[in-house]
């Protein structure tokens, strides 16, 4: 076996994980964002377009609500980086983002918060949904 094709023969096991790899879906690291988008809630018309224009709007996904304010989850056009989106009224609402666990307090008084799978939630917050956690007021 000459060296070219000893080289050849050891690249192998790599490009065929690479290979099967790529052929793999990526997972956002929320799970909210991997479950289909539903009809029901879409965002309220009273909403600002540009609120959400930074967003993917393909990925907003409805979660719940907490205190008469509904609840979605989002991917930012940025790449690891999700959002939240609250809105109780067309006065108070509020748009979050960042990069792993994340908080943002409303004019509501609530905190808003939200973790990205496998990871804990802060102390205090009550579960909304599998990502997304809300601090009432105190």
């Amino acid at each position: 076996m000459n060296g070219s094709t000893r080289l050849a023969t050891s690249l192998l096991p790599i490009t065929l994980i690479l290979v099967a790899s790529a052929c793999t879906t990526a997972s956002t690291g929320l799970a909210d964002l991997d479950q289909a988008p539903t009809v029901d809630h879409p965002l309220p018309a009273e909403l600002p377009s540009y609120a959400t224009e930074d967003l993917d709007q393909e990925s907003i996904r409805w979660v719940g609500e907490h205190d008469d304010a509904d609840l979605w989850v989002a991917s930012h056009q940025d790449e690891d980086t999700s959002c939240v989106i609250a809105y109780p009224d067309a006065d108070n609402w509020i748009v979050g983002c960042g990069g792993g666990v994340t908080r943002t307090a409303g004019p509501d008084g609530i905190t808003y918060s939200i973790v990205p799978d496998g990871m804990s939630a802060p102390d205090g917050f009550l579960a909304v949904s599998e990502n997304v956690f809300v601090a009432p007021q105190p």
